[in-house]
């Protein structure tokens, strides 16, 4: 029909419309022919008749890595009424994207937007070859546009230099301004010793405009932590450490002294460092980080000797030291004594202190963990906080803890905590116990149960009504708790016990029936709280309880804790020590001489020799306890005691605590040496000279009188 048609020259309209239909489908046929043989599998007829299988087939010409694929799907786009530029934007190969293989016709600014638009996501941000592609094609286009700040050439001398630096370096990455923890956990990903000078100095290059989250000299920090600890457990041996320590320290150039700090505890006090890297390793690679100090500083004072050298170096230095010494001191045979009877797995809380690294506020916050989760008792305590050179005291750590409760339970074992402590000797302020006391309020614990604090008080007087309606409260609350049954308890009021009178009445009717310990305490704390309270015009009820704890069928043991706990601060006058003393029997002696020594009387050596003298026989009978003969000592009773039966005990009690020192050191004021001295001071020559040679291992038969006095005198020769 065309061959007829174009002969004769006689076709009509129609006959003409349907003739071009054949042409296109004729050359439709063809296009598939040609697809089918630049290897595309093309079904002939949906292309011809199905528009969506026609476009999906040009993209996939065009996706294909030829450029002549890319020219026919450009032309097959073109004749289709497609976007042009949108099948050359399917192309995978940037370099064959081209200003010259753009689509006739299509303006740059547009081919520029659109490039930005569709090619940018598709990039990964380490193919820098394909990024250097695209700025090219985009600079090709048009220079002036400025991508992420800055323009297409500046981006492209950018992607060069990060390809020298790291091929894996992600460019997209630095430019879409990540978090600081993409960011970092990206570079500590792809550093390497090799390259980690070239990334530094790249990163240090950047423009402004990049903004990178985290500081290369922090980069350098993290890295180096990285690079130490990536040791094989297998091979983890002290000589290992230090050959990976050393290799850190030759970065330590690059790092600020700040840096140096954070490097230093990353790798000495952490939860990683304290299980894998002994503890003399860590010391020395700290004192290695000192001697870097000291060399930054000489080297600060060479080259700038017109100037006043920086202290910094030497102040860093300086906090180093201070570390060394409390990672020494947190390993010496004290501390760790105390950890393995502190009551706490060595897991627990301790391992916080060791990476607190000497902070004194983080010490004392644990140190408050361990008083109310272990055993720390104050003795231990104190230890801690000397020997980790902490500048607190137990009422800090105390108030630490009254900070932290937040239940009846752990208000009420603070309180118990409070009371071991108090009787361990330590004071507490009333600012703080009154704290506490509020707390105990706020958290619901029972009055009866706060009644020990107020017994803590360092008054000595109850002068503001409200102490005194506070006591009257909690005592009645107390009685009431431990006499349930009690016809007194029911009847009690708080008024009652606001008047001598009635605090007289309360106490004889309570007394008569405490057959328990619990009573028996019940009664110290109401005492200990309540104001003097005088049975007429003679003695007050403190005297006569006690008076009561020394009878001679009573059990002393347990009363002596009862005494202990009422005389927690003088409160006899000098006429009723003497009362209790003139009638203590035999078998309360020892409980005796302890209420003279609690009571500080001025007569107190004179009354204790009274007592050692009336009762010799059981005295010498009875185990005398450590604590006795420590008080003893600080009373300046030493040579008093010296003709007593308390002498040998004594003696026995300094040379005991010389030789159970398991550092070497005297674990008492009250060494052997003083010993001699002060016989020698108060003229006992023999006893001094008995003691040296008794020391000396010298036998019995060979330290006698005159041996004694002899060797005393070649002592002063």
């Amino acid at each position: 029909m065309a061959r007829t048609t174009l002969k004769y020259k006689n076709a009509s309209e129609e006959q003409l419309q349907i003739i071009r239909q054949c042409i296109d489908k004729l050359a439709g046929m063809g296009e598939v022919d040609a697809l089918r043989g630049l290897g595309f599998s093309v079904n002939g007829l949906l292309f011809n008749a199905d528009e969506d299988y026609r476009r999906e087939v040009i993209n996939r010409v065009a996706r294909s890595p030829s450029k002549e694929h890319l020219e026919v799907a450009i032309t097959l786009a073109g004749k289709y009424s497609m976007d042009a530029l949108e099948v050359w934007l399917q192309h995978t190969t940037l370099q064959n994207l081209t200003p010259a293989s753009l689509p006739p016709n299509t303006p740059p600014q547009q081919a520029h937007q659109r490039i930005r638009e569709v090619l940018w996501p598709q990039l990964r941000g380490d193919d820098h070859n394909a990024l250097i592609s695209y700025f090219s094609l985009l600079k090709s286009l048009d220079e002036k546009p400025l991508l992420f700040g800055l323009t297409a050439a500046e981006h492209i001398k950018l992607l060069k230099k990060a390809k020298a630096a790291s091929p894996e370096l992600d460019y997209k990455l630095l430019l879409e301004q990540p978090a600081a923890d993409t960011f970092s956990n990206h570079i500590l990903r792809i550093i390497r010793p090799e390259t980690v000078g070239l990334l530094a100095k790249f990163l240090r290059s950047l423009p402004p405009t990049f903004k990178i989250p985290v500081p290369v000299n922090v980069i350098y920090t993290m890295w180096l932590t990285k690079y130490f600890f990536s040791v094989p457990n297998l091979a983890a041996t002290n000589k290992k450490w230090m050959q990976q320590y050393r290799q850190c320290a030759c970065y330590f150039n690059k790092l600020s002294k700040n840096d140096l700090l954070v490097f230093v505890a990353n790798t000495c006090f952490t939860r990683d460092a304290i299980d894998r890297v002994p503890a003399g390793t860590r010391n020395l690679m700290i004192m290695q980080a000192v001697d870097y100090c000291q060399q930054e500083q000489e080297n600060d004072f060479k080259f700038n000797k017109n100037a006043c050298s920086d202290p910094s170096w030497a102040q860093v230095g300086q906090e180093l030291t201070r570390w060394a010494r409390f990672l020494e001191n947190y390993y010496s045979s004290t501390i760790q004594g105390i950890i393995d009877t502190s009551g706490v797995p060595h897991d627990e809380i301790w391992p916080e202190i060791e990476m607190s690294h000497g902070d004194p506020d983080t010490i004392v916050l644990c140190a408050s963990q361990l008083v109310m989760q272990g055993d720390m008792r104050a003795s231990a305590l104190t230890t801690v906080l000397q020997c980790l050179n902490v500048d607190a005291r137990p009422e800090h750590v105390f108030r630490c803890i009254a900070e932290n409760v937040y239940s009846a339970d752990d208000i009420q074992k603070l309180v118990t905590r409070l009371t071991q402590y108090h009787n361990d000797g330590v004071k507490f302020s009333d600012d703080l116990l009154e704290r506490i006391m509020q707390k105990a309020t706020e958290c619901g614990l029972p009055p009866h149960k706060q009644i020990s604090l107020l017994s803590l008080s360092q008054k000595t007087q109850m002068h503001d009504s409200s102490d005194l309606m506070k006591i009257a409260q909690f005592t009645a609350d107390l009685l009431r708790a431990e006499w349930p049954d009690s016809g007194c308890a029911a009847s009690l009021t708080d008024e009652k016990l606001l008047s001598e009178e009635g605090r007289r009445e309360t106490f004889a009717a309570f007394s008569q029936d405490a057959d328990t310990w619990q009573r028996k305490k019940a009664l110290v704390d109401v005492l200990v709280c309540w104001p003097p309270t005088r049975d007429g015009e003679t003695r007050s009820l403190h005297c006569e309880y006690l008076q009561s704890l020394l009878t001679p069928s009573a059990d002393h043991k347990e009363n002596l804790v009862l005494i202990k706990l009422l005389l927690r601060r003088p409160l006899l006058n000098q006429e009723e020590v003497q009362y209790l003393v003139e009638n203590a029997p035999k078998e309360a002696a020892i409980n005796a001489i302890w209420i003279v020594l609690l009571s500080n009387d001025e007569h107190d050596k004179e009354h204790i020799l009274d007592l050692i003298a009336r009762h010799k026989e059981t005295i010498q009978k009875q185990e005398i306890e450590d604590d006795l003969v420590k008080e003893l000592l600080d009373a300046n009773m030493f040579l008093r005691l010296v003709a007593t039966p308390l002498y040998t005990t004594v003696i026995n009690y300094i040379m005991n605590m010389n030789q159970d020192s398991s550092s070497g050191e005297p674990s008492s004021e009250y060494t052997i040496q003083w010993a001699t001295n002060e016989l020698i001071k108060g003229n006992f020559i023999a006893e001094a000279g008995h003691l040296r040679l008794m020391v000396l291992g010298v036998p019995v038969p060979l330290r006698g009188f005159s041996e004694s006095v002899i060797y005393v005198k070649n002592m002063f020769k």
